[in-house]
């Protein structure tokens, strides 16, 4: 036993003394490579520090280069391949790593178009190509890699900026139609393109913002189930014309949002209360007269909001005078959704462009605790069934000014605000059409309303009997 002992502390010993030199550099190097990651990544001025997987990156290079470094016993062969091995790793990297098939494209764009710099994207691509392309001020074919994959140079005129653009398209569509050597852009379908594009500058992710531009700035967002972008204008689905918007409360509420914007504060409103009380429609009448731009989401984009690093650019990359999320309770039912929009709220607090944020909800018990905290959400205001004196005022305001009745029977206009107790306003709207269509019959009416109570407690449906303000 005492001989094995000695015999393994001789050969630590020899070990030991054999790379004493080497072990020493090796501990240098290390230490050294500890001092530069630290100095790059958390000493240097902000907007010269590296990021952590570049620094990666960098040492991940240095090693493979040492891949290609010659030994003692190497013969000429070996030389000769470990050189061209050397040089091709050096292209690989000065080319960004774009490897077949795309060497011809960038090999094209460095021969053709060497103000242009080539990247790779696949969600850039793949999702925010296909729903702006159509929008190009612009567009012709600059060649072909073959028969599949042509050079499609798109131009966006965003504001007074020119945003210009070379993609891989295979979209059969869009070369089959030219015209005088220029493609006819009504031709451009959603179609597919590849991963790798060429851009003058490093703003092209600004190309978004042409969508703005197609909608007068009130864009509606949603995503369908594959996370492609879906836009239209963001007043769809409302009925405006038969809206009476409170205006102090307007009024107020844009104060707010300018005066806290000018002081370089973000705001987050959260409107709540039962269906029907104008939460939405009030929503609406802010986006109607904010100036500048609205921007509309709904619950299909923010579930895929997790999963779709895309949706995530995007919806930070848009600089939105008003965002506006209409029922936020109906898709807060998990603990993925919740930390969703911790995150959207947090986002937006340190974004420069000091987007306000409206939300409406109808049921706020569903909301986590810590989303409702002041610091994310800073004003909660409460929407209710309007009292006797609201309703009155209400109904006489929309007989006069949407439903063209000058001087409304005072007499059908008192029992239909005694009827409508505890009623919201969608209801009370309602049953002014039925009043109109049954000429003003004004014991049809009070009858469908008193049904109407009586299915309502049956479905178990509240209504707040209470005379208490619509909005405190």
């Amino acid at each position: 036993m005492n001989e094995f002992i000695k015999s393994l502390l001789k050969s630590i010993k020899e070990y030991f003394q054999a790379v004493w030199v080497k072990l020493i550099a090796q501990v240098i190097i290390f230490l050294t490579i500890v001092v530069m990651y630290i100095t790059t990544t958390r000493l240097l001025p902000k907007r010269l520090r590296v990021q952590k997987y570049r620094f990666k990156q960098f040492i991940e290079r240095i090693e493979e280069f040492s891949d290609y470094t010659p030994n003692e016993g190497d013969s000429v062969i070996q030389l000769a391949t470990k050189s061209n091995g050397m040089f091709n790793r050096i292209l690989d990297t000065i080319h960004d790593n774009i490897e077949d098939p795309h060497w011809d494209f960038k090999a094209f764009i460095q021969d053709k178009k060497p103000e242009f710099n080539v990247y790779e994207s696949e969600e850039f691509t793949s999702s925010y190509l296909p729903t702006v392309a159509p929008f190009a001020s612009s567009l012709r074919k600059l060649g072909s890699l073959n028969k599949n994959e042509h050079l499609i140079e798109y131009v966006f005129q965003v504001g007074d900026k020119k945003i210009e653009l070379i993609v891989i398209s295979n979209q059969e569509n869009v070369v089959n139609h030219v015209s005088d050597g220029k493609l006819n852009k009504a031709t451009v379908s959603k179609g597919s393109f590849e991963d790798v594009f060429a851009a003058k500058n490093e703003d092209y992710y600004q190309i978004i913002n042409v969508l703005f531009d197609k909608v007068s700035n009130k864009l509606h967002l949603t995503a369908d189930n594959n996370g492609s972008l879906q836009i239209s204008p963001v007043d769809q689905g409302y009925d405006q014309n038969e809206y009476v918007p409170d205006e102090t409360f307007l009024s107020g509420i844009e104060r707010q949002i300018r005066e806290f914007k000018s002081r370089g504060y973000q705001r987050t409103f959260i409107f709540w209360g039962q269906p029907g009380t104008g939460k939405s429609l009030t929503t609406l009448a802010l986006a109607s007269r904010t100036e500048g731009r609205v921007l509309k989401i709904d619950s299909s984009f923010i579930r895929q909001f997790n999963e779709n690093k895309m949706l995530r650019q995007f919806f930070l990359k848009l600089d939105a005078n008003l965002i506006v999320l209409d029922d936020v309770d109906h898709f807060m039912d998990s603990l993925n959704q919740n930390q969703t929009f911790l995150y959207i709220l947090e986002s937006m607090k340190t974004l420069e462009h000091k987007t306000a944020l409206i939300m409406t909800v109808n049921d706020i018990s569903r909301l986590n605790a810590a989303f409702l905290r002041p610091g994310r959400v800073d004003q909660i205001i409460e929407f209710r069934a309007p009292n006797k004196q609201e309703r009155d005022l209400f109904i006489r305001r929309l007989l006069v000014e949407k439903f063209n009745i000058p001087f409304p029977d005072a007499n059908h206009v008192e029992q239909l605000t005694k009827a409508t107790v505890g009623m919201t306003q969608a209801y009370i709207k309602e049953w002014l059409r039925l009043y109109l269509v049954e000429d003003m019959k004004i014991d049809v009416v009070l009858e469908a309303i008193r049904q109407r109570k009586k299915i309502m407690k049956v479905a178990k449906i509240d209504i707040d009997d209470e005379e208490n303000s619509s909005i405190d």
